[in-house]
């Protein structure tokens, strides 16, 4: 946990963002924490506490973006899975050829009886067996060592091979916690997140096809920083928050470029979804209330800034399927101005709740009626007496 005083810090990974902290030990309020407030006091403590785990689709969104906005982080963020699955070695058979002489299944080791009950090991062919049979060895227990050293020199000297799959690449093995390897993996790799070849092709066509559209690729082009973060006091409370924007523009209006002549300033977001389709979208944009995450990005921005800089607040939609269609969506004040307040709402919550200190936040209710009809299900009700059940299969 970090603290941090207002101001801009271009150059801050995700994890130290993530861990940044107000005077109080408080996690600054990030749009993470206000979007919680909607699940209620506990659901928003317990992400505080624990954080979120991330999901496929969060995972294929980073990818995402480290592969449009900052592609040269992505040997220090990333580790590619490479462990196969490999073929079992052949089975290290002894042959019994007499009563004196024992052979390996490779044919590159002997074990020869010497006089009485001895036994010495000898070695043929390999010159890095030598030495094994020096001593002599007893009847029982130096042929089990003699044999032993045998396996570990079979195992040393042949490979196993990699499975392959019906496109004659390599199997991997599942990313199981349990794994031996996979716990090997991830210690030598610490800090990075382990991704899979498929992942990794998927996030680069995506990244393709987002340059295929005009619109994309202008607002690209413009870019002046990316993972842009800012830390701020909110003026009425004295809450310290923060914001990571995806993108922005040049702030300082270079009148050498032509795009920057109307004093606009754009923050961009870059978002993945099951359909760029403007009507798709839209109801992805409200359920997700990514208006809200635009509002305070907005108002990180003129914290730090001022506000005496135009501001537009775009969103590149990516589709993470399919074509990985794409469209440029502008964000209308009205629709900020309504996150804003949504935003200062939740904020006065969240603030409340925090009164609480290390105590149990309360329920969201703590009793309720049933009431079918404010919810979207009257057309189950029959006047005012029950449920109408005529119809519905019985089971059980």
């Amino acid at each position: 946990m970090t603290y941090l005083p207002p101001g801009a810090y271009p150059d801050l990974s995700l994890e130290e963002y993530l861990a940044l902290t107000d005077k109080d030990g408080w996690p600054v309020i990030r749009n993470g924490h206000l979007r919680a407030a909607r699940y209620g006091p506990r659901e928003c403590q317990h992400r505080q506490r624990f954080g979120v785990a991330p999901t496929k689709t969060m995972l294929g969104g980073t990818l995402v973006h480290t592969q449009v906005l900052s592609p040269a982080d992505w040997l220090q963020r990333f580790v590619e899975w490479d462990v196969p699955v490999l073929e079992p070695r052949p089975a290290l058979a002894w042959d019994k050829l007499d009563a004196a002489t024992y052979r390996t299944a490779c044919g590159r080791y002997l074990l020869e009886r010497t006089t009485g009950k001895d036994w010495r090991a000898a070695y043929t062919e390999q010159d890095d067996m030598k030495g094994c049979g020096d001593t002599l060895i007893d009847t029982l227990g130096g042929v089990m060592a003699a044999k032993g050293a045998c396996r570990e020199h079979y195992e040393r000297t042949v490979p196993r091979q990699p499975k392959l799959d019906d496109n004659g690449r390599p199997k991997l093995q599942p990313q199981n916690p349990r794994n031996s390897d996979y716990q090997q993996f991830v210690a030598a790799n610490p800090g990075r997140i382990i991704v899979t070849r498929d992942e990794i092709e998927h996030a680069k066509r995506i990244a393709v096809a987002i340059r295929d559209n005009d619109e994309a690729r202008r607002c690209l082009g413009q870019i002046w920083r990316t993972e842009f973060t800012i830390v701020w006091e909110h003026a009425e409370t004295g809450a310290l928050m923060a914001c990571r924007h995806d993108w922005l523009t040049d702030p300082q209006l270079n009148p050498r470029r032509p795009d920057y002549r109307s004093g606009i300033v754009t923050l961009g977001e870059l978002k993945t979804c099951r359909s760029a389709e403007e009507g798709a979208f839209n109801r992805q944009a409200a359920d997700m209330e990514y208006y809200a995450q635009a509002a305070h990005y907005r108002a990180g921005f003129r914290a730090h800034f001022g506000d005496h800089i135009e501001t537009k607040s775009v969103c590149l939609a990516v589709e993470n399927n399919g074509s990985h269609d794409s469209c440029v969506y502008t964000w209308p004040e009205g629709h900020l101005e309504a996150g804003q307040e949504l935003n200062e709402d939740r904020l006065q919550q969240l603030l409340e709740w925090r009164d609480y200190g290390d105590r149990t936040w309360p329920c969201r209710r703590t009793a309720a009626h049933f009431d079918f009809g404010a919810h979207g299900r009257g057309h189950l009700l029959e006047g005012d007496d029950g449920l109408d059940m005529e119809g519905v299969e019985r089971r059980g």
